[in-house]
């Protein structure tokens, strides 16, 4: 699989690149790391979630973020792998904080916030559930000075009507410069009701909901109240 990143001075032009649940292990792990240290691999995104990914292979995807051979890649999702381990967990989380822009391990809630405050353009809980303080909690992280999130993907995530609160209230209270500026949220599966749609409605009177360009409420309870809070809220913004 690993042989279409040898023998050329570039590989494919790609920008995500996604080999979930594929067992690729430790071997597979190195390859990769030798393309992006080599400069094969202008991806940004990099998926390797449930691959038996141990220690030693994150310690080689460490060291190869730490090269500054990949200035591109902004996000490596590890959910899954956990034979990771705390050390080399620890020394992804410090290539996170020099060179990356997001990175999910096996703790994906945690890995999300330390992305959100040093600037991940794009977060993705998706199926971890997320109780009324980590709502606050992530809610804090989007309102850091460094914070940069322009997609955030927090489908299945159990919120219901006070998550949807705490999240549109966090994304309203965000600066306005345009690096601050939200392009998609998905809130799908989430047991949202009318009065968690009439919160998201207020985004679109905000700053922070003008460049908003995807908004996904795939099965949600918003009812008839809901839906035309916004609406509603997208007629008031689009004149």
């Amino acid at each position: 699989m690993f042989k279409i990143f040898q023998g050329s001075e570039r590989g494919p032009l790609l920008e995500e690149l996604d080999l979930g649940n594929n067992m690729i292990g430790d071997t597979g792990a190195a390859a990769l790391a030798a393309a992006l240290v080599a400069g094969k691999l202008g991806i940004r995104s990099l998926g390797l979630s449930r691959n038996k990914i141990a220690h030693i292979g994150a310690e080689v995807l460490s060291r190869a973020v730490s090269s500054g051979s990949c200035p591109l890649l902004q996000s490596i999702d590890l959910v899954g792998n956990d034979e990771i381990g705390s050390t080399a967990a620890g020394a992804l989380a410090s290539s996170l904080r020099s060179n990356l822009g997001g990175i999910v391990l096996f703790d994906p809630f945690q890995a999300a916030l330390e992305s959100a405050r040093v600037g991940a353009y794009r977060i993705d809980l998706s199926g971890v559930p997320l109780h009324a303080e980590a709502c606050k909690r992530l809610a804090e992280a989007l309102r850091m000075p460094k914070a940069r999130t322009a997609m955030l993907v927090l489908s299945r995530c159990s919120l219901g009507n006070a998550g949807a609160e705490e999240v549109a209230t966090a994304l309203r209270s965000r600066p306005t410069s345009a690096a601050h500026w939200l392009t998609e949220l998905d809130l799908g599966w989430n047991g949202i009701g009318p009065q968690g749609g009439q919160a998201l409605a207020r985004l679109f009177g905000s700053p922070a909901g003008s460049r908003l360009e995807t908004l996904e409420l795939e099965c949600n309870d918003l009812g008839n109240e809901g839906v035309s809070a916004l609406i509603d809220a997208l007629g008031r913004a689009s004149r």
